[in-house]
């Protein structure tokens, strides 16, 4: 009998009071969430939901980690749906179950999950025995990758690969216990971190923002947290404004992104807990883990024993100690290809190794030095330029409450200049802005500058730039100045 969620069920004989699930709006112990996944399960046996279909969920975060298990329960793939990813692969799709009334609304695939819809469940047998998987390495879940540009990417999980990953995760980045990531379950962070805690027989917590992790850290005494560096920012700022102190919170990991000095900075007021990055990907796992030194704010920790990292030419051929190039990773639990996409297959995975797009170097200390997305360079008037160097240039800037570079296309004439898209706590002299990016960026100051009321942001919090650059373009078409 293969199915994980025998191993979550288990736990209902032995702590059938523990809490499986715990957020600021809900507890559930284990002998409660059985129940309701068993009769979530049989729903969707009747909603048509059979073994190996694969099964989308865009629900309430509390809801979303009960459907995940129900989806297990019967045997299917789960995924996060989002609108990218739902239009990328709707042929492959055999439902998507969601509480957002507009949500693919004109999706036939599609099943709103109303409150009539969950009451119903009450009037179900509860006894319904799990639909097995085939074997370990049948397919379980779907992540789709955090990439900032292109079509979404889906990293397959078989039975297998879960196990091994959380195991992974455990040893890699969960350094204590209670264990919180701020990364939800659209994520590879979040999804690991709910399995672990849910087989383990541990309980998962469910971050719903800053305020909400706050209130956990001090009421589960959280030790330990994995974030992005927005999640970050948004948290240290609520820390202060809530002048608390956390003093349980021992460790801090960033992943998705670089933590600027000003970052570093400004976590280090609102806690004593020790900033850690980790680096890695959905694809491989996290493949490198260090302190956050402020001095080399790119150095993002020691490779880990487990991963091989090199860095190469553009004939893929390794460079010596210290020299730039593009990173590759070899893990023992990394996927070997993308679901249901060939063509990006090609390109991410070559001869055994997975490319992220990233480039940097190693030292003679093993540790990784990333400089930024090869995919993300911007080429402006023929020079190369990393955008999330802009960025954290900006970062604390007084005024500017967000910024991301991005590639300013002008839609008549072709030319291609840097924008900087600005969102603004209140007024801002544009003509003094413009004259201090000069001074602080010299020849890469940003020629084009827009307003947004808010940056286009992935699940990590990483600018979406081609959306941005795309948001220009059309105001340019209709002859606006700004956004």
């Amino acid at each position: 009998m293969v199915n994980a969620i025998r191993d979550m069920f288990s736990w209902v004989d032995r702590t059938p009071q523990a809490l499986a699930l715990k957020s600021t709006r809900l507890e559930m112990s284990y002998s409660v969430f059985a129940d309701t996944v068993r009769r979530v399960a049989a729903k969707l046996r009747q909603s048509g939901v059979r073994p190996g279909d694969v099964v989308g969920l865009r629900l309430e975060p509390e809801l979303q980690a009960v459907f995940i298990a129900a989806v297990l329960h019967e045997g299917a793939v789960s995924f996060a749906a989002k609108q990218s990813n739902v239009q990328a692969y709707r042929a492959q799709i055999n439902h998507v179950f969601t509480d957002n009334q507009l949500f693919e609304a004109g999706n036939p695939k599609r099943q709103l999950v109303t409150q009539d819809w969950l009451a119903s469940t009450a009037a179900i047998n509860a006894k319904l025995e799990p639909n097995d998987f085939e074997t370990d390495q049948s397919l379980a879940l779907l992540v789709f990758s955090s990439g900032t540009t292109g079509t979404p990417k889906g990293v397959a999980f078989t039975i297998a690969n879960v196990l091994e990953r959380i195991e992974s995760a455990h040893s890699n980045w969960m350094p204590a216990k209670p264990f919180l990531a701020e990364l939800g379950l659209d994520t590879v962070s979040g999804i690991q971190t709910y399995f672990y805690n849910l087989i383990h027989g541990e309980t998962y917590l469910i971050s719903t923002g800053a305020k909400a992790t706050l209130e956990l850290i001090s009421s589960a005494g959280v030790k330990a947290i994995k974030t992005s560096p927005a999640k970050l920012l948004d948290l240290s700022r609520e820390a202060l404004q809530q002048q608390s102190t956390f003093d349980n919170l021992e460790i801090i990991q960033v992943a998705g992104g670089l933590i600027s000095a000003h970052l570093g900075a400004e976590t280090a007021k609102a806690f004593s807990a020790r900033l850690t990055y980790l680096y890695g990907s959905t694809e491989v796992g996290t493949v490198t883990r260090g302190l956050f030194d402020t001095e080399a704010t790119n150095m993002v920790g020691t490779i880990l024993p487990d991963s091989k990292v090199e860095i190469v030419d553009a004939n893929r051929q390794p460079v010596p100690v210290g020299q730039n190039g593009a990173i590759r990773i070899k893990t023992p639990y990394q996927a070997k290809s993308y679901w249901n996409n060939a063509e990006k297959s090609a390109t991410g995975f070559i001869d055994s190794w997975f490319y992220p797009g990233d480039t940097g170097r190693i030292d003679a200390k093993r540790q990784l030095h990333v400089d930024g997305r090869i995919d993300e360079m911007l080429n402006v008037g023929g020079a190369k330029l990393n955008p999330a160097w802009v960025d954290s240039m900006l970062s604390g800037y007084r005024g500017l409450q967000d910024a991301a570079a991005f590639t300013a296309t002008d839609a008549v004439t072709g030319e291609a200049k840097l924008g900087l898209a600005i969102v603004t706590n209140g007024e801002i002299n544009i003509e003094i802005l413009k004259t201090n990016l000069r001074e602080l960026l010299g020849g890469s100051a940003p020629e084009v500058i827009v307003r947004l009321n808010e940056i286009p942001k992935n699940e990590l919090g990483k600018p979406l730039r081609l959306e941005i650059a795309k948001l220009y373009t059309d105001s340019i078409l209709k002859g606006k100045k700004e956004i």
